[in-house]
């Protein structure tokens, strides 16, 4: 239990808290950045700011709050104590400023982070960062009270004297001046002030002694005054608080002289008021200044009185005189042993049960402690052979005293020179075997193996007793005898061991090579014995060879004279030359080797080193400064200064702008793929600024600058980063330039689409969602996978999708085919517009957090799968139910074979554009193959197969329609799992014939109309509906009775039933040819004609039209300059981050500034839905419903 708080930290005040806090940000933060970097660092950047300025506040307030001690949890003595001095109102309500001051910063911090995270420049970062810092140092300075209350109560908390409410404790209490502090000062080491007069002591003090080897504890109180509780003052309460709760001996001092000023009457009369104080305490009543006034010498009826405060039995009197110290110390230990006895006495009643035996902890000890007693209760006395009570003391001046090895050790020479006999006292048959010495080793044998006599005798019978054991078997073993199988075992497990000690072999050695260049087996020196034994294999001699290479070896001198020690007799005399000594000096001699320059006036190995440094050394400059060797002086052009560094101030901005015609000069001509209008200078796209990133083609660009006529000449794609955003530019094409205009300037703000503050509030991550497909995902927001198991294709590389919303992130998880694994869930980044798949599970234990990215994973209860049997026998012909006459032939354990995996053959034309516009990509999820056929023949008119995999997971896309005309069937590929396959057949045909009228009128009243029939033409148009009829009339019909603007119909006779034949068209075109085709259109709308003459027919139309559309053309011309001139006032953008003009920055609110026009991108399910190109039929149902699915949800 803790008794004392010395160990709290300081409490500054709040500007000294603002200023630790703000000084250690800016100390432990980076502080620079700049408004060229990426919008994501630059968020990143003040983002850490005020987190870590929130955490650094809340971590000194809850220091502070927690230093503190809890009223609560601390002892009764010690929360009275701290209520008497500080008020234990004051002090909840000031820790509680401090709690709420932490609450509310963290809050502030949570809610401006949101806020940063879709900053869109430096300049709202900064002021957000400098918002949130604000109101923290608001909050932090509003707790000025507080803070200056609790660091005073710090100060007196540290200087309260250490109490221990449980242990021996004496409470020394009376009146005032009664000779309390002189009674403590004597009888421990307490240094208390001790004056003559009342109230001297103000607080309580303590003082420690020891009796009986036990520390006690007296504690001397302030002085109590005869009056009622309410009206005591702060040092009264303090005595009453620990007369209250400490479980001590309490001492009550009186003064019978009455020198301290109060009459014994009072002294006996408050006694008897703060009696009930002392229940269940001993209590003693101490009489002081016996010196002066003893109990005998007062007058019968006080001596009568005093002897009433002793009728209990449980008080007992005491005297002492403090000032002749006359029964101090028996006062004392009087005290402290009857306290020892009643906590004893205490202790043993705790332990005791109810039939009064020892029981718990007290029993356990008592049981552990035994005292012997002789049986019978008879007593022992104690018994003392006689010859130890005669045996003769050690005497050391008795000169016949018996001699210790001490006594010898000082005859010998002392300590050091004597060296003790261990010898002496063996116990042999004969004392002269004592000092004999035996050898360890005699004969090559160990002499301590022969001293037992009898060992011969014991090794003949071991080797008696083994033979019997061999003889019976007994060391026969069938598990020590190896078969081939566990010989084959061993031999395969060797090999394995083998080839783990090489892959740890080549990684320490890659390990070790680090990032040095690994020499080519080609470019290694060979050693002589390889270049030997080569060529003795291809049978020559290499004698010659192997003396060639040893004298090149050799190092010789510039000696130009040939050593006489290289012929046999050397040292002789030229007397008689032999005849072959001259012809050897005849013989021409090879050019002897230069020296190295370096090693010349080099004489020791460490002058050649010396050397080398500094050869290095001299070389460092030219490496640095790019020189080829010590005659380079070649000095390249630098760069101009003021056109490649710094910031541009007020004035000229002409050197940093580059225009744009400058590329075409030069002509009518071709331009290369290096020369393709590609990445332009930052002034010319500085106003795409902040914007999202999206597709410009080049005819776009083209037609901005002036290029008003411009031939394509290739299909060329380049992608061009936008300087200090993170937006980048797709360039398609390559063209030939016929005309350009040189003053114009460029301007993407129409071209590109930018993403609003306030959109993205709106596209706020969700908590869960569920996909048009019924598949259920959870969200996790501002998390993300870091892609141990993201979607890879066959090459191993992560798949990923460009999605410009969450919803279409989804979608396309939902619908994904991955080599037939699901998509288990996605992971969006939200700067970026990439969408990542995960296919192995729906684990959250790798998710890490990341401001902008959002993780969706599937929910763990739509694991389950359906029934993978095939649902038919295998090629058997199955009635499709709702489309008569239709039969379909299934393949089971079989899926449609593609021709050719990158070809587009399971998507269905243009029109779809299944492969990448959609969100459902061509495929489908179904429970049924029978399901999977129904949508085969409400899909297009060219699906004749389907592959259909029952092992995905429920949502997942399982259902593949084929447009092949012949499709052919072959197994599932590894990843793929079960599969079967369906083939349509015997479709019933439908009325081919065309209407032999030329016009036909419905008749049906509400919707009457009437048609011109063109039989053999089609009119490519665009088609608002499509739908299955039997013949040309119920076509027009249906267009009559379409709420649509129905113009015409056109009606394919190739499609038989079921398939969609009659398409709804909204708009006339020119018409062509086709055998198996009927278009038809209403009388009452104008129809293309071949007729020359019927133009000229309404030529009087064309005068009015042109000049209507001259009249828009200069309206919509004079609107567009307008808002082009005003934009270009706003389309600067300030490299210092200083605010533009526009209004201020408001989330959530419409800006209309910095040159930034905003729009909203379809984001809610309504308008995923109405830009989707391949619809499922109303009769087809897109999920399984095993469990309880929770309706589709919309995006706010």
């Amino acid at each position: 239990m803790k008794t004392q708080w010395k160990d709290i930290p300081a409490v500054p005040t709040s500007q000294e808290f603002l200023d630790i806090v703000l000084s250690r940000t800016q100390r432990r933060l980076p502080t620079q950045i700049r408004a060229g970097f990426k919008i994501s660092r630059i968020r990143a950047f003040y983002t850490r700011k005020v987190k870590y300025t929130s955490e650094t506040f809340v971590e000194r307030l809850s220091t502070t709050i927690e230093a503190f001690p809890r009223l609560a949890d601390i002892h009764p003595f010690h929360r009275d104590l701290l209520n008497t001095l500080y008020d234990a109102d004051h002090f909840r309500i000031a820790l509680g400023q401090l709690s709420t001051a932490k609450s509310l910063i963290e809050t502030v911090a949570r809610d401006y982070v949101r806020l940063l995270k879709y900053g869109q420049s430096l300049f709202q970062c900064k002021q957000l960062k400098r918002a949130a810092l604000g109101r923290m140092a608001t909050i932090c300075k509003r707790l000025k009270d507080p803070l200056v209350y609790l660091e005073q109560v710090r100060q007196h908390l540290g200087r309260l004297p250490s109490i221990d409410p449980n242990t021996r404790t004496l409470v020394i209490s009376g009146f005032p001046n009664v000779g309390k502090s002189s009674f403590l000062k004597s009888i421990s080491r307490a240094d208390v002030e001790v004056q003559p007069y009342a109230f001297t002591t103000k607080s309580l003090y303590v003082g420690h002694f020891d009796y009986k080897m036990l520390r006690f504890q007296a504690v001397d109180t302030p002085g109590i005054l005869d009056h009622a509780l309410e009206d005591m003052n702060t040092i009264e309460h303090q005595s009453i608080c620990a007369i209250a709760h400490l479980r001590a001996h309490i001492l009550y001092f009186m003064d019978l002289s009455e020198q301290c000023g109060y009459s014994v009457a009072s002294q006996i009369a408050l006694f008897n008021n703060i009696k009930p104080l002392f229940a269940n305490k001993l209590i003693s009543i101490v009489v002081n200044k016996i010196d002066l006034m003893r109990p005998d010498q007062l007058d019968p009826e006080t001596q009568a009185q005093l002897q009433g405060m002793l009728k209990s039995g449980e008080v007992e009197m005491l005297e002492l005189s403090c000032s002749t110290t006359e029964g101090v110390m028996a006062v004392r230990n009087a005290v402290c042993d009857r306290l020892i006895a009643a906590r004893n006495a205490e202790k043993l009643k705790a332990g005791t049960n109810s039939a009064g035996e020892p029981s718990g902890r007290l029993g356990e000890l008592l049981r552990r402690i035994h005292v012997a007693q002789p049986l019978g209760g008879v007593t022992r006395e104690t018994s003392i052979p006689e010859a130890v009570l005669n045996r003769k003391k050690y005497d050391k001046e008795d000169p016949d005293r018996p001699l210790l090895e001490r006594d010898l050790e000082e005859e010998n020479g002392g300590a050091g020179v004597y060296n003790i006999d261990l010898r002496k006292n063996y116990l042999l048959d004969n004392d002269e075997w004592k000092h004999d010495r035996i050898p360890e080793v005699f004969k090559g044998q160990n002499v301590y193996d022969f001293i037992d006599p009898d060992i011969e005798a014991k090794l003949a019978a071991l080797e008696a007793e083994e033979e019997k054991l061999e003889g019976e078997g007994f060391y026969e073993s069938d598990d020590d005898l190896e078969d081939a199988e566990e010989a084959d075992i061993r031999y395969k497990a060797e090999l394995i061991r083998e080839k783990r000690q090489l892959i740890r072999n080549e990684a320490k050695m890659r390990k070790s090579l680090k990032n040095r260049a690994v020499i080519p087996r080609t470019k290694k020196a060979k050693q002589m014995s390889q270049m030997e034994s080569h060529l003795e294999s291809l049978g020559y001699d290499t004698s010659k060879v192997v003396e060639r290479a040893q004298a090149q070896a050799e190092s010789r001198g510039r000696s130009l004279a040939r050593s006489r020690s290289e012929a046999p007799g050397g040292d002789a005399m030229d007397v008689d030359t032999p005849k072959s000594a001259l012809l050897e000096r005849a013989k021409s001699r090879g050019r002897s080797q230069s020296t190295n320059r370096r090693n010349d006036g080099v004489t020791d190995e460490a002058a050649a080193s010396k050397a080398e440094k500094m050869a290095k050394l001299s070389q460092k400059k030219m490496n640095r400064m790019a020189r080829q060797g010590e005659a380079d002086r070649h000095q390249t052009g630098s760069l101009i200064k003021h056109l490649t560094a710094g910031k541009r101030g007020i004035g000229k901005t002409s050197h940093r702008h580059w225009p744009l015609p400058v590329v075409f000069e030069g002509g009518n001509r071709t331009f290369g793929p290096s020369e393709i209008i590609g990445c332009l200078s930052s002034s010319v796209l500085h106003p795409l600024y902040g914007l999202l990133r999206d597709t410009v083609h080049s005819t776009d660009i083209f037609r901005d600058v002036g290029l008003v006529e411009a031939e394509p000449v290739g299909t060329r794609m380049r992608k061009c980063r936008v300087r200090n955003t993170d937006m980048y530019v797709w360039l398609f094409g390559e063209y030939r330039i016929q005309k350009w205009d040189t003053n114009a300037r460029v301007d993407f703000t129409h071209l590109i689409h930018p993403r609003h503050l306030e959109l993205r509030q709106d596209n706020d991550c969700p908590p869960s969602y569920t996909s048009l497909n019924g598949l259920n995902f959870t969200s996790y927001c501002n998390q993300r996978n870091p892609n141990n198991d993201a979607m890879k294709d066959s090459n191993g590389i992560g798949q990923w999708y460009n999605a410009k919303t969450r919803i279409e992130c989804l979608e396309r998880c939902s619908r994904f085919d991955g080599d037939g694994e699901g998509c288990f869930g996605a992971v969006w980044h939200e700067d970026s517009g990439e969408c990542w798949f995960r296919n192995s599970n729906v684990s959250t234990s790798g998710l890490e957090d990341s401001p902008t990215a959002d993780t969706w994973l599937v929910d763990k209860g739509e694991m389950d799968g359906f029934n993978t049997d095939c649902p038919n026998e295998d090629q058997s012909m199955n009635d499709l139910p709702g489309f008569d006459g239709v039969q379909y032939k299934t393949h089971c354990g079989q899926r449609v074979a593609d021709e050719d995996d990158d070809s587009n053959e399971n998507c269905f034309g243009d029109a779809f554009d299944c492969w990448e516009n959609s969100v459902y990509r061509g495929f489908y999820h179904t429970e049924s193959l029978e399901e999977c056929v129904k949508i085969c023949m409400g899909l297009h008119p060219f699906c004749t197969a389907v592959s259909w995999n029952p092992g995905l997971e429920v949502g997942f896309a399982n259902c593949w329609p084929t447009s092949s005309a012949e499709p052919k069937f072959g197994d599932p590929k590894p990843k793929e799992g079960i599969m079967h396959g369906a083939r349509v057949l015997n479709v019933p045909t439908i009325t081919t014939t065309c209407p032999e009228s030329d016009t036909y009128t419905t008749g049906n009243d509400t919707h009457k109309a009437e048609f011109e029939i063109h039989c053999g033409q089609l009119n490519p148009g665009s088609n608002i509906t499509m739908l299955h009829t039997n013949n040309v009339t119920a076509c027009m019909d249906a267009c009559a009775a379409s709420d649509e603007d129905c113009k015409g119909i056109l009606f394919d006779s190739t499609m038989h039933g079921g398939y969609e034949n009659c398409y709804l068209q909204n708009s006339k075109n020119v018409i062509s040819d086709m055998a198996s085709a009927t278009y038809a259109v209403r009388a009452n709308v104008d129809v293309p004609s071949d007729d020359s003459g019927s133009s000229s027919n309404k030529a009087w139309i064309a005068g009015p039209v042109i000049g209507g559309v001259v009249a828009l053309a200069a309206i919509g011309f004079a609107i567009f300059w307008w808002r082009r001139k005003k934009a270009s006032k706003s389309t600067a953008i300030e490299k210092d981050a200083q605010p533009g003009s526009g209004p201020p920055y408001n989330p959530g609110s419409y800006h209309d500034g910095a040159g930034q026009a905003y729009y909203n991108p379809p984001t809610t399910r309504a308008e995923v839905e109405a830009t989707s190109t391949s619809e499922l039929p109303a009769n087809i149902k897109y999920a399984n419903n095993y469990g309880p699915k929770s309706e589709a949800q919309e995006l706010p």
